[in-house]
């Protein structure tokens, strides 16, 4: 909800704050101004450059605020907005930040500065965190700012966020606004009985105690300073410019209180120059001591006609703030039966992210867990699909994916008609919010029934009594792929490859065979440092979450070694500016696989989830994508070999095996714009041997731009024809420094 400007306006006096050392004490946090503020924090300046995400990055730096808080003795409870709008009033704000997100998008395009723009994942990275180091978290089925403040007064703990709704709720141990809080640096004092503004330290402890600088603030430092009760808060935010007043006219109100105040009567009245209505409404609120006051008094100033109306969405949006009634998501952390929920019901969205509980129709009795975007579709038949990082003047990123998106409300709505009214059916349509130029525009859409290759539609409660080679039909049929072999690849890329396919024969304009050599090549780099990320987890006996579904292991040394021959390509961008024929071809492969993912879901994840934090890492999939195309393209080959994966055969033969799997199941045009040379046919596989040639190393590889010679790469060279190049028995084993 929030008040704009309040936020500024209370900034502006730093008496409404006191220091705050934050250590041995609940913390519960608001997920969906945390997880956005520390990717777009400055100073981690995580991605730049707007390359679609640093996912890698990304991790360290949330796991390093977590630990921070662990090593404070901070217990952390993480909760997150849900996907439904409990009456509609978020509609037409989320429209106008669509809007708002295009327009600084526009902006990007056409002078390559703007705002930064977040990724399409980072939620999914983000509660991964939260798993990876026990920190319980949970969703709310609406805006979760009355949840959060609820469990913290049950807690007796303060609230860390980034909503100037905080500052209207009564919460007795105050709000920590996320700017005020310096996480990256630990402070320590020696151990003592208690400290300023904190709770008392436990009695064993080390001989010196952590803790991290933060401001809080307090309802009752702001209301006493204005003189104002705080229990008629509520109906300052309300009347000054929530969502649940828009579209009715308070003019003659907001006349009437300024003719007030230019009547002396002895009452403080304290003047912010830029912030009179502020100011104007605080005073006139001293008058009154019970929000039931307030409303009557606003009603003698609107028209009789209207006065129903108001008095009730007045009332409901007190009812927001209102942290004394009963909360379900307190309730669920007083039983103590928090589970960890699965990391996609949470849309990637920061404005609008998905409920982690079910929807109305008994899905929450049969534990039926959804994307945002098909929770959407099932309570308000609506789709908002986000602007990414792409080129404006290219139809929108997700357009390939319209297919799939019909197919998930097909899934959806499948018995919201009776099955014998076709007519009905025809006519059933949701709306889709989407840019179309530089505009945000909505289409109609009508679901599909009938998947070709497959028959009917099933609906999303019939899924369960599906059997796997069912729901594996249903998927193929849907993405359009037949007679795939996955053949030695591991089941954990599975999806991720069908997607890539998808992507291939839809994209609008067409994707390069390079950009998707370019992924695959990024793919190496994420295995290593997800095993890499893994053991280190394991070695500081924090790991929690279950990591059978990765089916890939190397050895400690080839992990060490990919890391490093990769890693000059991690630092920065090779180009000084974002190309956007290029950001908006991988938007669409980020698309294409978001849409495939939600289909698995639907189907129940038949087929593994791959760690994001793999499959996608902007400034290297870019710079990959860059060298490949720098590079001659008869040095493609020895430049992999003998630089990326040198001394890792393990990897190179993952790295063979899934080129041949796209060579046998895309026929990859040899005069593709962008692509130098096409990539291995399925023709081609197994006629020649890899002959090491070790004169390249590293990333120097002379590049020969402007060739036009083409080559045919072989990438399905016999194991037995490749040399392993392996350290010494002395060293081997040890990670490098």
């Amino acid at each position: 909800m929030g008040v704009r400007g309040l936020t500024t306006f209370i900034n502006r006096e730093k008496r409404f704050y006191e220091n705050y050392r934050l250590h041995s004490t609940k913390l519960v946090i608001d997920g969906c101004g945390l997880a956005p503020a520390i990717y777009y924090d400055s100073d981690l300046n995580i991605d730049p450059g707007n390359h679609g995400g640093e996912h890698q990055t990304y991790y360290i730096h949330c796991a390093q605020f977590f630990r921070n808080m662990l090593s404070c003795g901070v217990e952390c409870y993480v909760i997150f907005d849900g996907g439904y709008d409990r009456n509609g009033l978020k509609f037409e704000t989320l429209k106008k930040r669509e809007q708002e997100s295009i327009d600084s998008m526009k902006e990007l395009n056409e002078t390559g500065e703007g705002v930064q723009t977040i990724a399409t994942y980072y939620m999914l990275v983000f509660t991964r965190v939260l798993d990876d180091l026990d920190v319980d978290w949970i969703s709310s089925e609406f805006e979760a700012d009355r949840d959060i403040a609820v469990l913290a007064n049950e807690f007796k703990c303060p609230v860390l966020g980034q909503d100037s709704d905080f500052f209207i709720m009564n919460i007795e141990e105050g709000y920590i606004p996320l700017d005020s809080l310096n996480w990256r640096k630990l402070c320590s004092i020696p151990y003592q009985s208690g400290t300023e503004s904190c709770q008392p330290l436990p009695s064993k402890c080390q001989a010196a105690q952590n803790y991290l600088e933060s401001k809080r603030f307090r309802l009752r430092a702001f209301s006493t300073y204005f003189q104002v009760m705080p229990s008629i808060m509520p109906i300052f935010a309300s009347l000054s410019g929530n969502d649940y007043l828009q579209g009715f006219n308070l003019s003659e109100f907001y006349a009437g209180i300024k003719q007030r105040h230019q009547k002396p009567d002895g009452r403080p009245h304290p003047h912010r120059k830029g912030y009179w209505r502020f100011c104007n409404l605080l005073h006139h609120l001293t008058y009154f001591t019970t929000v039931a006051e307030c409303i009557e008094e606003v009603l003698q100033y609107v028209h009789i006609d209207e006065r129903s109306k108001i008095k009730a969405a007045l009332q409901e949006s007190c009812s927001m703030y209102d942290v004394t009634s009963f909360s379900d998501v307190a309730q669920f952390f007083r039983e103590q039966n928090l589970s960890s929920q699965s990391d996609e019901t949470l849309s990637n969205d920061p404005k609008n992210p998905s409920t982690g509980k079910g929807t109305d129709d008994e899905d929450v009795e049969e534990g039926i867990l959804m994307p945002g975007v098909c929770e959407s579709i099932l309570r308000q038949k609506t789709v908002f699909l986000n602007v990414q990082t792409e080129k404006l003047s290219n139809p929108r990123a997700s357009a390939c994916c319209d297919h799939l998106i019909r197919i998930l409300a097909g899934i959806m709505l499948e018995n919201k008609v009776a099955e014998e009214d076709k007519n009905e059916r025809r006519m059933l349509t949701f709306d889709v919010f989407h840019r179309e130029k530089y505009t945000l525009t909505c289409t109609k859409m009508e679901p599909v029934w009938n998947v070709t290759g497959f028959g009917n539609v099933p609906f999303y409660k019939e899924v369960p009594r599906m059997s796997k080679s069912s729901r594996l039909s249903f998927l193929l049929a849907a993405l359009n792929v037949q007679n795939v072999h996955f053949n030695n690849i591991p089941e954990s890329f599975h999806l991720m490859l069908l997607a890539s396919i998808y992507c291939y024969k839809n994209a609008d304009p067409p994707v390069s065979a390079t950009l998707l050599h370019a992924l695959v090549l990024g793919w190496i780099q994420g295995v290593a440092w997800y095993q890499d990320n893994t053991q280190k987890l394991q070695e500081e006996g924090r790991l929690q979450t279950d990591e059978k579904e990765f089916d890939i292991s190397w050895d400690g040394y080839e992990v060490q070694t990919v890391l490093q021959n990769y890693e000059p390509l991690t630092r920065k961008s090779l180009r000084e500016s974002l190309d956007f024929d290029i950001s908006h071809a991988f938007m669409q492969w980020i698309s294409c696989n978001k849409y495939t993912r939600f289909l698995n879901i639907m189907l129940q994840d038949f087929l593994p989830r791959l760690d994001v934090r793999i499959w996608y890492n902007g400034i290297l999939i870019h710079n990959l994508y860059f060298r490949l195309t720098d590079i001659h393209p008869s040095r493609h080959q020895n430049w992999i070999e003998n630089g990326l994966l040198l001394d890792a055969p393990s990897a190179y033969d993952f790295y063979r095996d899934l080129m041949s799997f796209l060579t046998q199941n895309l026929n990859f045009p040899t005069n593709l714009k962008g692509d130098n040379v096409p990539l291995p046919s399925k023709e081609s596989a197994g006629k020649h041997q890899c002959s090491p040639q070790r004169e390249i190393r590293g990333h120097n590889e002379a590049t020969s731009k402007g060739s036009k010679e083409s080559s045919t790469l072989d990438f399905s060279c016999p194991k037995s024809g490749r040399k392993k190049h392996r350290r010494s028995k002395k060293n081997r084993g040890k990670k490098a420094k």
